[in-house]
């Protein structure tokens, strides 16, 4: 569980593992998280914020995505630098990073291309 102004909050496994890699030690953080900013669970109320969602990321000072725990084929597709003797591992790091569960949800893509700034992206 984590603490939303103050009231003890349970989250999933990987919103936990998502939140602790995003943390900044150094400076404060405010996140929007939908999981956190309105109930999943309250169908009414989720179509609702979905509709919003455009704006919401495109309004974005700054957009954060999660990819979930890093391993060799993010860390490869992520440090690529054109390398032709890097090809075939480009490619087995994308095939391996697209599909993560993140790139299954249409509309958690959406907040990337929809994002006023360019979204930094984050492997734990």
């Amino acid at each position: 569980s984590i603490k939303v102004n103050g009231t003890a909050f349970q989250v999933t496994e990987n919103l936990s593992t998502t939140l602790r890699c995003l943390r900044d030690t150094k400076h404060p953080r405010i996140l929007w998280v939908d999981a956190i900013c309105f109930g999943q669970s309250n169908n009414a109320e989720k179509n609702s914020q979905v509709r919003m969602m455009g704006d919401i990321y495109r309004l974005a000072s700054h957009v954060l995505v999660f990819l979930g725990e890093g391993d060799h084929y993010s860390d490869v597709l992520l440090d690529f630098q054109g390398n032709v003797t890097h090809r075939v591992s480009l490619i087995q790091a994308i095939i391996q990073t697209v599909y993560r569960p993140w790139f299954r949800r249409t509309w958690t893509i959406q907040k990337y291309w929809l994002a006023s700034s360019e979204p930094k992206i984050y492997l734990g």
